[in-house]
């Protein structure tokens, strides 16, 4: 076997694929294979060749999380998701370690050495699975009642939840750093976690609610054991918006849909949550007038109240007013006719007089 390196900042060119295959062709024949380490994507093209020719590909990002692909019906059997690691153009979440051999496709190192001393083919990786036949479906409800149980062991009571309580409870290492680093794709990477060191390093926010719930996420990844799965990840703010209707075929989408849920259940507990909602719309005075438990569209009436509601939820929580709409939502609290969405990454509302003049940001 030869390994070829091709560190390049850009997509490797095809032609660097063919080389490499006419080189170890010409000098040894059929008596050898060859194997090109990339640090970066392929361009279209470099596919066909190593395919035509038996060309290994490895691609290898330090930044991106690793999968225990061992296990049986692991992430690791996702062809599909590791093939787009290797030769897609569109941006995913990066893995440590992806390959390509022989027709067959792999997400650890060990695998796929393993398979280097093999006499006969490895058996290709299935293709044609169903979103989430790998990681097991947890329903709302389970969630709920796991992150209910860990806020028993805090013995939480009203108020922000403390997370650096909830880390220490659960014996994880958390730290904070002022890095303000990028994966392969050119997102800010919010997170790191060592599932097998039990750590969670939170790299420069300048965002203090995203860094809550980040770290909620994280913690949820750990209570939910998800750490036979994973062995190390990386959070970019994709996964912060993964749900059970992004639609996306790969396996870790659903882990990451798991622990945004429990995020949410943890930091937004559903009892103390709703019971200061109900606070609220008795402070207002606010009906249901058939339109909905709280209803909100476009008129400055009902959008000033809806506000409002978000400003103090969200003060009281130490969270998002997105993440506090979200919640609404998935319990069925807010009718929401407005068609005309502000930005809430941009956090500014205005509100005016008849003539126009400013009456409050």
């Amino acid at each position: 076997m030869i390994f070829e390196c091709k560190n390049h900042a850009s997509a490797v060119k095809a032609i660097y694929i063919r080389e490499f295959s006419d080189k170890i062709s010409n000098i040894f024949r059929h008596a050898c294979k060859g194997v090109v380490v990339v640090s970066s994507r392929l361009q279209s093209g470099a596919e066909n060749i190593a395919k035509s020719r038996g060309v290994g590909i490895v691609k290898y990002d330090e930044r991106g999380f690793e999968v225990i692909a061992q296990r049986k019906g692991g992430i690791g059997a996702d062809s599909g998701f590791i093939k787009s690691q290797i030769f897609n153009d569109t941006p995913v979440k990066p893995l440590k370690f992806s390959a390509y051999y022989d027709g067959s496709f792999f997400s650890s190192v060990d695998h796929f050495l393993g398979s280097l001393g093999k006499l006969q083919p490895v058996k290709k990786a299935r293709t044609d699975r169903k979103s989430g036949d790998s990681i097991p479906y947890i329903s709302n409800g389970k969630i709920q009642q796991t992150a209910h149980r860990l806020l028993g062991h805090i013995r939480y009571s009203t108020g922000p939840v403390d997370l650096i309580k909830v880390c220490s409870v659960l014996s994880l290492d958390l730290s904070f750093t002022q890095l303000s680093i990028q994966d392969a794709n050119g997102e800010p990477i919010l997170e790191s976690a060592n599932f097998g060191l039990k750590s969670i390093q939170i790299h420069s926010h300048n965002n203090k609610h995203r860094e809550r719930f980040t770290l909620a996420h994280e913690v949820g990844h750990f209570y939910l054991g998800h750490d036979q799965y994973l062995q190390s990840e990386s959070i970019v703010e994709h996964d912060l918006l993964a749900t059970d209707k992004t639609g996306n075929a790969f396996d870790y989408e659903r882990l990451e849909t798991q622990a945004n849920l429990f995020a949410s259940e943890l930091l937004l507990p559903v009892q103390v949550f709703s019971a200061k909602v109900e606070n609220f719309r008795r402070q207002q005075g606010i009906i249901d007038k058939g339109h909905g438990y709280i209803f909100v569209d476009d008129q400055p009436c009902n959008y000033s109240i809806y506000h409002e509601l978000l400003t103090e939820l969200s003060s009281y929580f130490d969270v998002s007013q997105h993440a506090i709409e979200i919640k609404l939502k998935r319990m069925q609290l807010l009718t929401d006719q407005r068609t005309k969405r502000e930005n809430f990454t941009k956090a500014v509302y205005r509100l005016q007089n008849d003539d126009g003049t400013k009456l409050r940001e």
